[in-house]
Formats: structure tokens, C-alpha cells, sequence
């Protein structure tokens, strides 16, 4: 266990690679549009708080599991990216055809996505 690695994965990264640090943070920011429209009242807790909290919890495992060497600055950046997107499609129901479930289809959605092939990811 090592107690003295930066408490957020964001920041970790920052160490072996810079530039996928700018690349996942651009990531990060490009997604405000889409946890605002999670983020409604009476709904269950979605939005930043949540996908920040995934985040979090998946690093925190990986920290104290001592495991950290075991992944790749890639691997890692893989991570962030798929905590901050998880739930992209929670909150567009009334942009997608036929009311599609929540979870049904995401991967297809994410890997078609113009901002993908936009950021080279």
C-alpha cells in the first residue's frame, strides 16, 4: 500500500504522462454538458458528484491494493474515461429513438461517438 501517492487519479497521471493528462482532464471537461442534463431534481444521484465518486473509488482500490505498478499510464487513463462516462446515456432519453433503456447499447453509442474520433481516443 502506498499512502504516498496522490489521492485522485487525475493527478497521478500527471506523473508518467503529461499529455494524457491534458487528454483525459479535456475529457473530463468536454463532459459538463452531459452530467448537467443527469443532474435533475428527485432523480437518484447522477452527474459529476457521481461519476467523480466511481473515480474515486476505483483508485482508492487500486492504491491500497499496492497494485499501482500493475497499470499502465493507458490503463489508467482507460479508467478515468470510462468512470467519467459510465452513465452518459442517463438523461437523454428524450434525445434518443424508441426511449432507450439506460445501459442497453452504451458500448456501440461510445465507440461511434464524434468526440472519440475527434480526440483520437
Amino acid at each position: 500500500m502506498n499512502r504516498d501517492l496522490p489521492d485522485d487519479l487525475r493527478e497521478y497521471i500527471k506523473t508518467p504522462n503529461k499529455n494524457l493528462a491534458d487528454r483525459v482532464d479535456n475529457f473530463w471537461r468536454t463532459a459538463t454538458p452531459i452530467w448537467d442534463r443527469q443532474s435533475r431534481p428527485g432523480s437518484n444521484e447522477n452527474g459529476l458528484a457521481h461519476v467523480m465518486m466511481v473515480e474515486r473509488n476505483a483508485w482508492r482500490l487500486i492504491k491500497y491494493s499496492g497494485k499501482v505498478s500493475d497499470f499502465s499510464a493507458n490503463e489508467l487513463f482507460l479508467l478515468s474515461c470510462g468512470a467519467c462516462s459510465h452513465d452518459f446515456d442517463k438523461g437523454l432519453f428524450d434525445k434518443l429513438p424508441d426511449g432507450v433503456e439506460h445501459g442497453k447499447g452504451k458500448y456501440k453509442k461510445r465507440v461511434s461517438s464524434p468526440f472519440i474520433k475527434k480526440n483520437k481516443i
